[in-house]
């Protein structure tokens, strides 16, 4: 399946980027491949890079995006498998509009 999304973590050094995508590979839409997921951590120059681009401020991060690279939301602080179903459940409504 052709990811329809993409999902970048940033981690940090108490919640490695590895962590948290362990915790959603779960999630059915990941899991399916129709949300394509990336991380990176933000002490890395990856991860700066990102931080950056995104204007992320602080990390653990997250952004869902569109394959163009369109950012559809965006979330600092804490990740866990409920936020990301609210910014899938939030972006399925903007890809449709």
């Amino acid at each position: 399946m052709t990811p329809k999304l993409g999902l970048l973590l940033v981690g940090s050094d108490k919640n490695p980027a590895s962590q948290i995508a362990d915790q959603l590979s779960k999630l059915k839409p990941i899991a399916s491949g129709e949300v394509a997921m990336f991380g990176l951590e933000s002490a890395d120059q990856d991860g700066k890079q990102a931080m950056k681009e995104y204007s992320i401020t602080s990390a653990p991060a997250c952004v869902l995006m569109t394959p163009e690279g369109k950012v559809l939301s965006k979330h600092e602080g804490e990740i866990d498998a409920k936020l990301i179903g609210k910014m899938l459940a939030s972006a399925k409504l903007k890809t449709r509009e």
